[in-house]
């Protein structure tokens, strides 16, 4: 099993949509100081690590920011993550059961979604499309 596809909206420095393909094996990801190669290590970090409990590491600067001359300094309404998985054996089939497509039981995708709202506790509203967490 290998992370085969990312798409960040809306995350940290990713303003449009953005896919990303990863290869099977190793994948190098360069670039020039403040492209993103952190924002996309992180973004895998985030939709991988949520608790039991639903905590996450969201802050607000994970927000994507408006800089200089694109008019106002507001952040994102929300961003979003999606993680796909492909070359699923049977047995990572089982542990991924909520998460595999119909139309082709070696791939899942994992959606997450992130409101730019706190609620009473002071964390970030959350939606986890495989995981159906509000």
């Amino acid at each position: 099993m290998y992370i085969s596809k990312l798409i960040i909206d809306g995350f940290r420095c990713f303003n449009e949509k953005t896919e990303i393909p990863l290869n099977k094996g190793l994948t190098v990801i360069i670039g020039e100081n403040g492209s993103g190669k952190s924002a996309i290590v992180d973004a895998i970090r985030l939709i991988l690590n949520d608790d039991e409990f639903g905590r996450s590491m969201v802050s607000g600067g994970d927000f994507r920011h408006s800089f200089g001359n694109e008019g106002n300094n507001e952040s994102s309404a929300s961003f979003q993550i999606d993680i796909e998985f492909s070359g699923m054996r049977s047995i990572e089939q089982v542990a991924y059961l909520p998460w595999l497509k119909t139309e082709d039981l070696s791939t899942a995708t994992l959606h997450l979604k992130v409101q730019n709202k706190t609620t009473q506790n002071k964390h970030y509203k959350k939606r986890d499309m495989g995981r159906k967490f509000i």
